[in-house]
């Protein structure tokens, strides 16, 4: 899909960053068309037998709809799709946060708009320490979780489509758009009294969903759903 390839390195630029979890290279797996729910399947057993599985960020950009029986459906790939029902079955035994921009309705989006070449995240100058410290309290806010907890932020509510174009999904643009924001604000306020270092990814996704809201008056409104735990963080500036 147009827009996606750019969708994907924005994710990795802020997942790469201190303040997104400073995830290793190693620690990300990405799939474009060779994916299925065999091969998802696969790795996700494969860590959980090795025990490097303490949690997981699941991120879809692609098409997606809603299904009578089996419920919000993910095309992997050409004739390849899978359920939610079955990736959280998948993420039974782990922490997870799936991000998922794609349309709930049968209805496709048609193609169009400018192409969006902005990236939005650069190589972090912080030094080590800062580095160290970033992961850590990401690790230790992830892992306060209960195992099995799944959350889920949706680019969409039920039945409706998804603004996908030649600029990748108006979902994942706006939550990064909204997160890198935070980063900022953040950093102007570190010494300030009772200041916080992690934002959580709803609180992110509050904002975010806001946003599209307004762009789109009204006819996109991204939503989650979490069960009543310790929320996973999102953005940490220490």
């Amino acid at each position: 899909m147009p827009g996606i390839a750019l969708d994907k390195q924005n994710y990795l630029d802020f997942f790469h960053l201190p303040e997104g979890g400073l995830w290793e290279c190693n620690e990300i797996q990405c799939y474009n068309d060779n994916c299925s729910r065999e091969v998802l399947s696969s790795y996700i057993l494969s860590c959980r037998l090795t025990q490097t599985l303490d949690y997981v960020v699941l991120v879809f950009c692609g098409h997606g709809y809603t299904h009578e029986v089996y419920g919000q459906m993910f095309e992997l790939s050409p004739d390849n799709e899978i359920s939610l029902r079955e990736i959280m079955q998948m993420m039974a035994y782990t922490r997870c946060l799936m991000i998922a921009d794609s349309c709930r309705t049968i209805v496709r989006m048609e193609d169009g708009g400018q192409i969006f070449r902005d990236r939005l995240f650069t190589e972090s100058r912080e030094d080590e320490r800062y580095k160290a410290r970033c992961h850590d309290i990401y690790d230790e806010r992830f892992k306060l979780m209960s195992r099995g907890s799944f959350c889920i932020g949706n680019a969409a509510s039920f039945n409706q489509a998804a603004n996908e174009n030649n600029r990748g999904g108006l979902y994942s643009q706006v939550l990064l758009k909204t997160a890198k924001d935070i980063i900022n604000q953040k950093r102007l306020e570190q010494r300030t009294p009772y200041y916080n270092s992690v934002s959580s990814f709803s609180y992110v996704h509050s904002l975010a969903s806001e946003a599209v809201s307004r762009e789109t008056f009204g006819r996109q409104l991204p939503t989650y759903h979490a069960p009543r735990c310790n929320q996973p963080p999102f953005v940490v500036v220490p």
